[in-house]
């Protein structure tokens, strides 16, 4: 724990501000024609294979599913520097891709954390509430 702690001080990082210019587009992993869509964070690194990829095909041709990326995690880019910056950046994200329709939200592992901070500032920002899965 203490190598992967002193490891991480020399990571690029990015804060609150520059949050939206580390957004990274959501991956389409069902595409559908009717329901609201769904976001599904994740968390951690899992090369090479989405999160979700054993439960988006359950939903192809019913429900859009989309799993949030988080920046610096898979991709050579900056990490943020605390929970509040990562949900900005997803905010963005989940905006951009989705407007302001409706969404559920899934987590898996710590990304409920994330999935939960990131439904709680979609509605103070005025969207529709989203739900909860």
């Amino acid at each position: 724990m203490h190598l992967g702690v002193t490891a991480s001080i020399g990571a690029a990082s990015f804060g609150l501000e520059e949050a939206g210019r580390h957004a990274l587009p959501p991956l389409r992993l069902a595409a559908g024609t009717r329901g609201q869509p769904l976001c599904v964070p994740g968390l951690a690194s899992n090369p090479g294979r989405s999160w979700y990829a054993g439960l988006a095909p359950c939903f192809e041709g019913g429900r859009d599913v989309f799993e949030v990326r988080h920046p610096g995690i898979d991709h050579e880019d900056a990490v943020a520097r605390d929970l509040e910056s990562l949900t900005e950046a997803h905010v963005t994200a989940v905006r951009q891709q989705l407007g302001d329709r409706r969404c559920a939200l899934a987590g898996h592992s710590v990304g409920d954390t994330a999935a939960h901070v990131l439904a709680a500032r979609l509605a103070s920002l005025g969207a529709p509430r989203p739900g909860w899965c």
